[in-house]
């Protein structure tokens, strides 16, 4: 939330006498002087650094048990959504796509499903010279519940865009995940819940497969931010870029590929190298690329 701050005049035609202390008269009003020697300055706070907990075989281990469950996808996310709501009835939330503020603090359909707070879902198809492009995106602060009392709870949304152009077989897709997504129940990354704001592009041809990641995502207990991350088939799934993994002592390791795809590249923890690191990322791979090419 943006702070708001007010700045109040500090004297109008006021007496030189009346200046507040720290402030000098100029003309009819008080300023505080020009002299930078009498700007306040921030105290000086001693942070002690933190100290790795993870070497290199740890960040490999922790990134391949987290995607043993799979990478978090807008697909699995709005399947489950529309599961959850195709059992609710006409009074309880009222609509097969969303909710509206008619129950902000909850209803039980006849079925036993309890929803709660505000959804929007749309869809969009667009045709242009050079491509086809269908969207859908549903966002919203809300929680549904089955009759066993376990919920989606989300505070967020989730994008998925797919383009097909019109004089070739490439095609392509736009995904992102915002906010907190929680299904209790559900098993895998998603009973943990997803938290961050992550985008993916995908790009299929006649000559390549590639997927680009985009922003920060935690899920099965590992924390990742991408900085042009890239992995194509076309180099047998290696990486360009950049993958942070956030150790337990809440500092980043940061592993550089560079621009020259490979499996490996080197690893620093605040500024300082630790070795070379080879993640495995073939379970973000596997649980994408379907979605690409049969979409």
């Amino acid at each position: 939330m943006r702070r708001l701050i007010v700045l109040l005049p500090l004297s109008c035609a006021q007496p030189r006498s009346d200046c507040q202390d720290g402030y000098v008269q100029v003309g009819d009003h008080c300023e505080l002087p020009s002299d930078e020697e009498t700007e306040p300055t921030p105290p000086e706070v001693d942070r002690p650094a933190a100290e790795a907990q993870w070497g290199p075989a740890e960040i490999e281990a922790a990134i391949e048990t987290a995607l043993g469950d799979g990478f978090p996808d807008v697909w699995t996310l709005h399947d489950i959504y529309m599961e959850m709501l195709s059992h609710g009835d006409e009074t309880c939330p009222g609509h097969e796509t969303y909710i509206d503020d008619t129950w902000l603090y909850g209803c039980t359909a006849d079925s036993g499903y309890w929803f709660a707070g505000v959804s929007e879902y749309w869809l969009r198809s667009q045709t242009l010279e050079t491509a086809e492009i269908e969207s859908w995106v549903i966002a919203g602060d809300f929680e549904f519940r089955d009759p066993q009392g376990h919920s989606l709870a989300v505070g967020g949304g989730i994008t998925a865009k797919y383009w097909r152009e019109l004089d070739s077989p490439s095609t392509g897709y736009f995904t992102q995940i915002q906010g907190t997504w929680i299904r209790e129940g559900g098993g895998g990354w998603l009973e943990e819940g997803v938290s961050g704001s992550i985008e993916t592009t995908m790009t299929h041809s006649e000559t390549d497969d590639e997927i680009w990641l985009s922003g920060a995502v935690g899920f099965s207990g590992i924390q990742l931010y991408t900085s042009q991350l890239q992995t194509a088939r076309s180099c047998d799934w290696g990486l360009t870029g950049a993958l942070s993994v956030r150790d337990p002592s809440g500092a980043w390791h940061e592993i550089v590929f560079g621009h020259e795809c490979g499996r490996c590249g080197m690893a620093s923890f605040q500024g300082e190298p630790i070795g070379e690191v080879c993640p495995d990322l073939s379970g973000m791979v596997d649980t994408l690329l379907p979605r690409l090419v049969a979409p």
